[in-house]
């Protein structure tokens, strides 16, 4: 399926949140938010919030600096 993730194409068998996050982000999903057509999804509902051809995802990982 197709879908926007960071505002690039993105081609994916994930049809899942939690899936998605996975596919990109591996084991490092620490410090990670994600919003789907702008609106924020608790993590707690990754696994359970299905994907549709042409969603925007946000993926946001959070960062430390200085």
């Amino acid at each position: 399926m197709k879908l926007s993730v960071n505002d690039q194409e993105v081609v994916t068998g994930a049809r899942s949140i939690e899936a998605l996050v996975g596919e990109i982000c591996g084991a490092e999903a620490a410090g990670v938010a994600v919003a789907v057509d702008g609106k924020i999804i608790p993590r707690g509902r990754w696994a359970e919030t299905p994907l549709r051809e042409g969603v925007r995802v946000m993926i946001i990982r959070a960062t430390q600096g200085g």
